[in-house]
């Protein structure tokens, strides 16, 4: 079977959700999954479903830490290999609506973190808790980061290895990739600590930190980040990356001298190529009007004694008798 047809059945599986034996509940709404399908991605539900825990008996497993477009984007994940991005249905937007009053908890501080960071940037000081629909919608890149940290969270906790690296890849794809869309520069110590507080995934905290190491002009001028509370483990991943762009920098420094070096030994050898060829050109040119000064004053050959008919010898820029060949 090929892969795009079983890619297939499988989507049709997760939206029919037909034959389903287990089921995902997060704050009141429920994913229809199946086993089979599920457990091999996952260790965590694996083990909680065939070790004789409360999960076996009732087929149901309770994912209230999370946000419903976050378990949506899991199961996704776990069917079709890949999720919606957030920014095409804005459904991380709208859960803060909708979710458990934790999970409001969490949205909001993440909407009131944009907030914060947009009133630094305008200077004005104190943040606002009005959450306006205009400020929302211009912050695709901020709502994309923070749900995809939290889809990198729930794969971390599972155990799902392809999904986090999936992630990270999406997140790397906005941090470095999206020149148009930079929004995310003053929301980026809010990002930071929501990366630290909910998951322990290093790659996505090594990505977070070469980030910062790359605008770390831009963000050492918002007070929020110079106030951040997680500048322990994650400060010194930022300074290691500090110092190997630092590394990198020097040594595409020496690989510079090295071949401006080299190029001022080529040049210092064309140079001295040239002088040679113009001394020779200028020694023929002496033997040339040394010929002349010979023509002029030579009667007869004085070898033949014949009258003095001659030519330049190319080689040895000298005078020779046509008749004798004598110099």
């Amino acid at each position: 079977m090929s892969a795009t047809r079983s890619d297939m059945i499988l989507a049709k599986m997760m939206e029919s959700g037909q034959f389903t034996d287990l089921k995902f509940v997060c704050n009141g709404r429920e994913f229809k999954v199946h086993k089979a399908v599920v457990c091999p991605q996952s260790p965590v539900i694996n083990a909680a479903i065939q070790g004789g825990f409360e999960e076996s008996e009732t087929n149901v497993i309770i994912m209230d830490s999370y946000q419903p477009s976050t378990v949506k984007r899991l199961v996704q994940f776990m069917y079709v290999g890949d999720y919606d991005d957030p920014k095409d249905d804005g459904e991380a937007l709208a859960d803060h609506n909708t979710c458990g009053a934790d999970d409001d908890k969490i949205e909001e501080e993440d909407l009131i973190g944009i907030r914060f960071s947009a009133c630094e940037e305008d200077g004005k000081g104190s943040p606002s808790k009005e959450l306006s629909a205009p400020l929302l919608s211009e912050s695709t890149a901020i709502a994309s980061l923070f749900e995809h940290i939290r889809v990198n969270s729930i794969g971390d906790y599972y155990g799902i290895d392809e999904l986090v690296s999936l992630v990270n890849s999406k997140i790397k794809h906005i941090l470095w990739n999206n020149d148009e869309d930079r929004s995310w520069i003053t929301s980026f110590p809010t990002i930071i600590e929501r990366a630290v507080e909910l998951t322990g995934d290093d790659e996505l905290l090594s990505i977070l930190a070469s980030a910062t190491a790359a605008n770390i002009s831009d963000l050492l001028e918002l007070e929020h980040f110079k106030s951040l509370g997680v500048m322990t483990d994650f400060s010194m991943k930022v300074l290691q990356s500090c110092a190997r762009d630092i590394q990198a920098q020097a040594g595409e420094l020496e690989d510079t001298k090295l071949q401006m070096s080299k190029a001022d030994k080529r040049f210092n050898s064309e140079i001295e190529s040239q002088n040679l060829r113009i001394k020779i050109k200028e020694s023929q040119i002496s033997s040339l009007r040394g010929c002349l000064t010979v023509l002029r004053k030579t009667g007869a050959c004085r070898n033949c004694d014949a009258y003095f008919q001659c030519y330049i010898d190319p080689d040895e820029c000298v005078l020779r008798c046509d008749k004798c060949r004598y110099e």
